[in-house]
């Protein structure tokens, strides 16, 4: 609900939506895997993931409300990090 209400005040504010740059990130705090409580690596991937994916699907959503397709200029990006791959 609250990317949503976002995204509905940044329509409102801006005239339209042509682009989004999805980025979010977190992580626990560097540590051993046997010592990251479930919790922890349940929150990383609702930021990560979650957050990404319905950042995404409202833009989406907006995209093609303005009556924007696949092919034409609009355009959502959703980068990656390597910094999980080091350690």
């Amino acid at each position: 609900a609250a990317v949503e209400a976002s995204m509905a005040e940044l329509v409102e504010a801006l005239g339209g939506l042509h682009g989004c740059f999805c980025n979010a990130g977190t992580s626990t705090p560097r540590r051993s895997i046997l010592d990251i409580p479930l919790e922890d690596f349940r929150q990383v991937l609702r930021v990560n993931l979650e957050g990404t994916w319905t950042t995404a699907k409202a833009a989406a959503r907006q995209m093609i409300a303005q009556g924007f397709m696949a092919g034409t200029a609009p355009r959502i990006v959703s980068p990656s990090s390597r910094v999980t791959w080091s350690g």
